[in-house]
């Protein structure tokens, strides 16, 4: 579906941010399933590529910042694709910290801030936070 998906945003003229990095977000997709070890690399390095422009063209974007946080958290850490998982942290505590939202649904703010939470190295500071905040929104 991944491929079916990336297909069809790749004919998205004139993409936003959040198109490119749902793009890129299917390639990494791709090169998790893939067996071939070249074609693995190949499409995770097309998708930080392309989450590195996402972010560039909606900084602020929450959405954008964390779907580029769950590639990276999930990339194995030889490949070198991991540099940019404490600024989007960061950027996602401050936001939850400010309510700065922009009107996101609540389900995805929760599958967000659960995913952090399990898959992130934080300060009892910082999961205090992000606790707190997953009980204010439910």
């Amino acid at each position: 579906m991944a491929q079916e998906l990336l297909i069809k945003l790749e004919k998205i003229e004139n993409p936003s941010s959040l198109v490119i990095a749902y793009r890129a977000v299917c390639q990494a997709h791709i090169a998790k399933i893939s067996s071939n070890p070249f074609e693995k690399y190949f499409y995770i390095q097309k998708a930080n590529k392309q989450l590195a422009q996402a972010v560039e063209m909606g900084e602020n974007n929450i959405e954008v910042r964390f779907l580029r946080f769950a590639v990276q958290v999930q990339s194995p850490g030889i490949l070198g694709f991991q540099k940019n998982i404490e600024e989007d942290e960061r950027v996602l505590i401050n936001n939850f910290s400010s309510h700065n939202w922009n009107n996101i649904d609540r389900t995805i703010i929760k599958y967000i801030c659960n995913f952090m939470i399990e898959n992130g190295a934080y300060t009892q500071y910082e999961l205090d936070q992000l606790n707190c905040f997953l009980n204010e929104i439910s």
